[in-house]
């Protein structure tokens, strides 16, 4: 855990009531809506004006593990935050490509959140997997964003100037993690201690046909088992929906 100034800033965020929003037509509404939720299968429009809190978390999870899991939610309840969002993005120019499409890791993050209501993939919400456009298009429903990034992403938003571009609509956080660089401007530590685990390790046991116990949300083992057991960057394409 960080402390001092860390620890009051978040519980100032914690504390702050709830922004009034902003409709498409500019109207300001102060007054609570609820957030949208699944009507069976189904979701409500995604124009639907969003009043509470939100935490946004963007990464290609390639493939989603304990630890991002660990992340959304403890970003959530560290912020008030009534929903966290996982932005699934596809290759990015700064990074090398993912070892499994978009539509395969997309799916394995719901198959991880099912039955988490506090948890939801992007695509639930209408979002693509550009988190910059995401943040814009999600700014129009809520004035209250939060998007948490990992040391390492961190760093690579500043490099490409997203952060830069992000703290326009929301508030930016970052979870601090040994051997990272200090968070650049516009990145507030967030106190959340992060776990051991990476997707190059998963990546790695997956290949060997090695155990992932522990590693992955128990509802995705056999499938992150099987389409990583012989996935190679930039090839591998997913049959899952």
């Amino acid at each position: 855990m960080l402390a001092g100034a860390t620890s009051v800033q978040s519980n100032e965020v914690r504390g702050r009531s709830t922004r009034a929003i902003v409709s498409s037509n500019h109207e300001v509404f102060t007054k609570r809506t609820a957030f949208p939720r699944r009507q069976g299968n189904a979701w409500e429009p995604e124009d639907a004006v969003i009043s509470e809190r939100i935490v946004v978390l963007g990464g290609t999870f390639d493939p989603i593990h304990a630890g991002h899991l660990h992340v959304a939610r403890e970003a959530r309840r560290a912020l008030g935050a009534q929903i966290a969002v996982l932005i699934v993005s596809s290759a990015h120019c700064h990074r090398p490509p993912p070892h499994l499409d978009l539509r395969g890791r997309r799916g394995l993050v719901r198959l991880a959140i099912a039955g988490d209501a506090s948890l939801t993939e992007g695509t639930q919400l209408g979002l693509g997997d550009d988190l910059v456009e995401s943040i814009a298009r999600l700014r129009a429903r809520s004035a209250d964003l939060h998007v948490v990034f990992g040391a390492d992403s961190a760093e690579r938003a500043n490099r490409w100037g997203a952060a830069e571009r992000l703290g326009e609509w929301a508030q930016l956080w970052v979870v601090p993690r040994a051997g990272h660089d200090a968070p650049g401007t516009g990145l507030t530590p967030l106190s959340i201690e992060a776990t051991a685990v990476s997707a190059t390790q998963v990546r790695g046991l997956a290949m060997a046909h090695s155990s992932l116990a522990g590693l992955v949300p128990d509802g995705c083992v056999a499938e992150i088992e099987r389409l990583y057991g012989h996935a190679r960057a930039g090839t591998w394409q997913s049959s899952s929906k």
